[in-house]
């Protein structure tokens, strides 16, 4: 009985390590306050998970870029959003989302644009970004 129950832990802690540990969680809102975009974040996939929740795209000469906000602070730009598929990633790192208290998408000109010249206002997309208890 015990090296079955110590088979079954070695079993669940092997799906565990697979599973995605997600830590973060962001719902987007448009400016009528509908979900527009789903944004989880793995550390251990290195990546924002984006999910579009509706079918708003970006034009042939624009970008949609993703920005951390952190109360007063600039805002930091995490990636453009790179695919017309309704889900996709961006690279980042855990230190990227550290002290940021909200997502927010942009639009900006194709190839987005630099931190120091940040971005257009109002945001397309914003939302709070809750860490999950681990």
């Amino acid at each position: 009985m015990y090296e079955q129950l110590k088979a079954q832990i070695k079993h669940l802690q092997t799906k565990l390590q697979v599973l995605p540990q997600v830590r973060y969680v962001s719902v987007l809102l448009d400016a009528q306050q509908r979900a527009a975009l789903l944004i989880t974040f793995d550390p251990s996939a290195g990546a924002l998970q984006l999910q579009r929740l509706n079918n708003v795209a970006e034009g042939p000469e624009d970008s949609m870029q993703v920005w951390a906000l952190s109360g007063d602070s600039k805002p930091r730009s995490l990636g453009l959003v790179l695919s017309r598929y309704k889900t996709l990633q961006v690279p980042a790192k855990l230190e990227d989302l550290t002290g940021v208290t909200e997502l927010a998408i942009s639009v900006e000109e194709k190839g987005g644009v630099s931190d120091a010249q940040g971005p257009r206002l109002p945001y397309l997309f914003k939302g709070w970004l809750v860490q999950k208890a681990i």
